[in-house]
């Protein structure tokens, strides 16, 4: 049968059934075709990050050693290019300070005794590279300063500094502020430790030192590690039977690249795949039971960093309807032609096979016809009869419910005489 059985005509106590088609697969705007107009902003941002990671180069990083975003005049410092290995050993490096050729060369610059002219923003390229982000270094001759790192990501242990020069006289514990200006650290460490930051403990900072009176501020500026996650379906209207694969998209910081991700899939909040390195969740012959809200969770390895997905419907378009057993006769006489007929309404053109069971055991195997006769009913064909419908490829397979029938016997008066 290749369009499913819709309509039915009897002639002389027979059906003969006629091959309809009574639906068609709803079709839908694809939600993961979006244009600039639909797009959520986040979702703009997180194509324009992958696109752009894609089609440029990976800008090279400029990193202080030691890592601080202040110095005292007289300090030394040294400044080096990262870039990407994959690019030329033997390539040339450029530095630039506040967008002025500084030096060509070498792949570090030394800053040997700091002054306050060496204050500005550094950038760095190589011959095969683009330029650098801008990384300011400030250098003062204060008598106290709060160093902050540079380059700090999300799931990072960051330390800051209260700095005190070699001439202060005030001596003393040291006070840190956090941004709300409460105190966080007394003591006569000049470092305060935080473990796996993130996006918000970025503000400014301060400490002070023995009985001054000024205080010293800088800002922890904390970078994103990884977008946050969206849940994409490959295939859209999903219909039953299709394999379907969703993927937990994210975009990774191109100067964290060698962070290990692993990726988990809920449906309806319950896990559906345990946290691992695919971002694929994988559905072999999708069946209804399967839709449902769905999300995806992104995490470090380390777990120090873990965001989750905005929810994502995926909604499951029916084949062919539960089938219904019907029996042509209200009441079955032994000796009676019995005929059963499998009724099914198909959602999309497919085709179908039909199968008949009595008692759980099959009495006619699948095949296109959605009827099944006994020319003569006996007492031995009573029983719980069901049919089951399925698509020729064996995707989808749905059973009806059991219908009982009691095959009556004759009573001696209509018994025919031989």
């Amino acid at each position: 049968m290749s369009q499913g059985v819709v309509s039915e005509t009897v002639q002389g106590g027979r059906r003969d059934v006629h091959p309809q088609v009574m639906g068609v697969c709803k079709k839908a705007d694809n939600p993961n075709i979006l244009t600039p107009f639909t797009m959520p902003v986040r979702l703009l941002m997180l194509f324009a990050a992958i696109i752009g990671n894609i089609e440029g180069a990976v800008r090279p990083v400029v990193f202080f050693n030691p890592n601080w975003d202040k110095i005292f005049t007289g300090e030394s410092l040294n400044l080096t290019c990262n870039v990407d290995s994959v690019g030329r050993e033997d390539q040339k490096y450029i530095w630039y300070k506040d967008d002025k050729l500084l030096s060509t060369g070498s792949k570090q610059f030394l800053i040997e005794s700091a002054e306050t002219i060496d204050s500005g923003n550094y950038q760095c390229q190589t011959t095969t590279s683009d330029r650098s982000d801008a990384v300011k270094l400030d250098v003062t001759y204060d008598w106290i300063i709060l160093q902050v790192p540079q380059s700090v990501y999300e799931g990072d242990d960051v330390s800051l500094r209260c700095h005190r020069n070699q001439e202060d006289p005030t001596g003393g514990k040291i006070v840190f502020y956090n941004k709300e200006n409460t105190i966080i650290q007394k003591s006569e460490i000049d470092l305060i430790f935080f473990q796996n930051v993130s996006m918000s403990m970025v503000g400014e900072y301060q400490c002070a030192a023995g009985s001054a009176t000024d205080s010293a501020k800088g800002t922890l500026y904390v970078r994103e590690l990884f977008s946050n996650p969206l849940v994409n379906v490959s295939q859209y209207p999903v219909t039953e039977g299709v394999n379907v694969t969703l993927t937990c998209d994210t975009a990774l910081s191109p100067h964290r690249a060698a962070t290990e991700l692993q990726f988990a899939f809920y449906r309806d909040g319950q896990n559906v795949q345990e946290f691992g390195l695919s971002n694929k969740y994988q559905i072999q012959s999708v069946q209804l039971q399967d839709a449902g809200d769905y999300t995806c969770q992104v995490k470090t390895a380390t777990d120090t960093v873990r965001k989750e997905s905005i929810t994502r419907h995926v909604q499951i378009q029916e084949l062919f309807l539960l089938p219904q057993i019907k029996l042509n006769l209200q009441e079955v006489m032994e000796g009676a032609e019995m005929t059963l007929t499998c009724d099914t309404v198909p959602k999309c053109p497919t085709d179908l096979m039909f199968a008949f069971y009595r008692d759980e055991e099959m009495v006619q195997g699948f095949n296109s016809s959605n009827m099944y006769q006994v020319q003569s009913a006996q007492l031995k064909d009573s029983g719980k009869y069901t049919c089951e419908v399925r698509t020729s490829n064996y995707t989808v397979k749905k059973r009806s419910h059991v219908l009982h029938i009691q095959v009556q016997g004759r009573t001696l008066s209509e018994t025919p005489v031989m």
